[in-house]
């Protein structure tokens, strides 16, 4: 009897130990890479704007010159991520942008509002709203609820900027929260991270360019629109909203999500296998 109650308790103490030492952790978790050698996992797309809050977001061909050297050449049509992407505990974007402000002849080629073309688009479509966008119809979705995070162009189109939207109280359209205005820099290739992490009120946003913080230079508050079915847009914005010209490479996109820690776990239930399978012995040969 003795017996069967140690290797009872054995039981117990190894389902409690487990409990506690498994405990879940959160870290960065690569979700998709695009290198653009091709273009699996995403979708040609361009947008039509439909009105306040409304899209006509529609799959097309990839054109040619989009996809050149393995690069994807923005300006004339977006991709999307051909799924939803849980980024309900914050995301991060890291891509390589190489910036070009002039033509072979040195004529400037910075079009329309560069603070309104979309680089990186993060879209909460709103309840139930996420998958008629995925679909990219081309059939105009009202989009209500519709709260999205870019990265985009700095306002004179030389630099990179945070901004996002949500609907206006009015529900009539979007408010815009600009994240400053940085200063230009030189034409070239840099390497941009684009992160947005879940704070005690709305949340963090942080954009750095080559290792030093842009951020929010406004020190603007940014709301949490952070969900478990985002739409992630390169190139445009869900209405449209093309860089005026933009080569993008090496995309890559981590989620927060839970990891459990186990390698500590695991030897401190062996040794309290161990410890109680010996006092059972023991009680076995008393007995």
């Amino acid at each position: 009897m003795k017996k069967i109650l140690s290797l009872v308790m054995v039981v117990a103490i190894v389902a409690l130990c487990s409990v506690s030492v498994f405990a879940a952790d959160l870290k960065w978790t690569k979700v998709a890479s695009y290198d653009f050698s091709n273009t699996e996992g995403l979708k040609g797309v361009t947008g039509g704007y439909m009105g306040d809050l409304a899209t006509a977001l529609a799959e097309t061909d990839i054109a040619d010159g989009v996809i050149s050297d393995g690069k994807f050449i923005a300006g004339s049509m977006g991709l999307m991520v051909d799924k939803t992407v849980d980024v309900t505990d914050g995301f991060k974007v890291e891509f390589d942008a190489t910036l070009v402000y002039e033509d072979a002849e040195g004529n400037s080629i910075i079009s329309g509002s560069p603070w309104y073309q979309g680089i990186v688009a993060v879209l909460n479509a709103g309840e139930g709203k996420a998958d008629s966008v995925l679909a990219a119809t081309g059939e105009t979705v009202e989009l209500p609820e519709a709260c999205s995070y870019y990265c985009n162009f700095q306002g004179g189109g030389k630099s990179f900027q945070i901004h996002a939207s949500e609907p206006n109280e009015a529900g009539t359209g979007n408010e815009h929260i600009w994240g400053g205005d940085p200063a230009a820099i030189e034409a070239g290739t840099y390497h941009v991270v684009y992160t947005v992490l879940p704070a005690e009120e709305g949340v963090t946003v942080s954009l750095t360019v080559d290792g030093e913080e842009i951020g929010n230079p406004n020190n603007n508050a940014f709301g949490n629109y952070l969900c478990d079915d985002a739409i992630v847009l390169l190139g445009c914005t869900i209405y449209g909203d093309y860089p005026y010209y933009l080569e993008m490479d090496n995309v890559e996109i981590y989620t927060m999500q839970e990891a459990t820690s186990s390698s500590t776990g695991v030897a401190t239930v062996a040794l309290a296998v161990v410890a109680m399978l010996s006092g059972a012995y023991v009680v076995s040969k008393k007995h």
